[in-house]
């Protein structure tokens, strides 16, 4: 629609804009939904507020085509890619044989025993057909070696925090969509990957401002600092700490302060990654949906290594 592949800041707001002249809202909202997920495209009565398909449906009001609109800020399991991906599952008369083939084909421990789409009988986990290796029997059904309470359900709209806590308990949750069907699953090790995604650049950009600071800090005082960086008062800057990312860059893009550093690196080349890194951090402190580019979270950890190196050679 506007010629993106990620959700940011820029991207919503035209977004919104092309709706909101056109009268539609999404349902769910395309801010908040899986970025791979089915959207639907509703008309709105610009007059009355209502969908134009019939009875106003609560869902979709909640959305208006107005500039003020927002995604939920609640982050929910729906935006795992897991959570969208429908299980490998067996049926409860399919032979233990079978299903210990699609276990291994697939790499899984659980599959979930199902009758149809929305019937969930149990789980079958490798722990439990283990506990009964010595009596199992490749052609028996699968239904003697599942586990009937341990299918762990939970909607697709629950919150990230609470299926955190149920994974304590659970090693293995099954995700229902809206219609009801099992749309996707979750366990413990598909939380390592997505935690990585949405904290590495934090705490990169945590990182690369403590190093920044480290070499600022022991050659300015903070006279020096207030009356480069803030001549007229309007905020006080008696430490580092008080400093912005947009402050490092404009107190050493001066070749003069630069050199105070006595780093040996050409400061030029520096400064425009540092001027780089900061546009990036403003893009992750707007929490886009999407996260970062690829190319964003390597030029973040190629800089973290940078200063790494120079705070290294500095103390050796």
């Amino acid at each position: 629609m506007v010629g993106a592949q990620r959700r940011g800041q820029a991207v919503v707001a035209a977004i919104r804009e092309l709706l909101a002249e056109n009268s539609l809202v999404t349902a769910p909202d395309f801010q908040a939904a899986y970025v791979d997920s089915h959207i639907r495209f509703v008309l709105v009565d610009p007059v009355v507020g209502g969908t134009t398909t019939g009875e106003p449906d609560q869902e979709e009001l909640a959305w208006s085509a107005s500039s003020e609109t927002y995604a939920d800020p609640t982050y929910r399991i729906s935006k795992f890619p897991t959570a969208n991906r429908a299980p490998e599952r067996v049926h409860p008369d399919e032979t233990l044989r079978s299903a210990m083939t699609k276990m291994d084909l697939t790499g899984v421990a659980y599959l979930p025993v199902m009758e149809s789409d929305r019937k969930v009988n149990g789980v079958l986990s490798l722990k439990s057909v283990l506990a009964r290796w010595e009596r199992a029997r490749p052609e028996s059904p699968v239904r003697e070696y599942m586990d009937y309470h341990s299918a762990e359900i939970v909607d697709s709209t629950a919150s990230l925090f609470s299926v955190l806590s149920r994974l304590r308990d659970h090693d293995y949750i099954l995700v229902r969509g809206q219609d009801m069907t099992i749309v996707g699953s979750i366990t413990a090790a598909d939380m390592v990957p997505a935690f990585r995604e949405m904290t590495e650049p934090f705490l990169l950009l945590s990182e690369i401002e403590h190093h920044v600071r480290g070499l600022i800090a022991p050659r300015f005082t903070p006279e020096e600092l207030q009356e480069i960086c803030c001549p007229d008062l309007t905020r006080e800057l008696d430490s580092v700490d008080r400093m912005t990312f947009g402050d490092y860059v404009y107190l050493l893009q001066s070749p003069g302060q630069w050199d105070r550093l006595g780093l040996g690196s050409d400061g030029s080349a520096v400064m425009e990654r540092m001027r780089r890194v900061n546009e990036i951090r403003n893009r992750v402190m707007h929490f886009d949906p999407d996260g970062i580019e690829p190319d964003d979270l390597e030029e973040l950890r190629a800089f973290s290594r940078f200063l790494r190196r120079l705070r290294s050679s500095e103390t050796s």
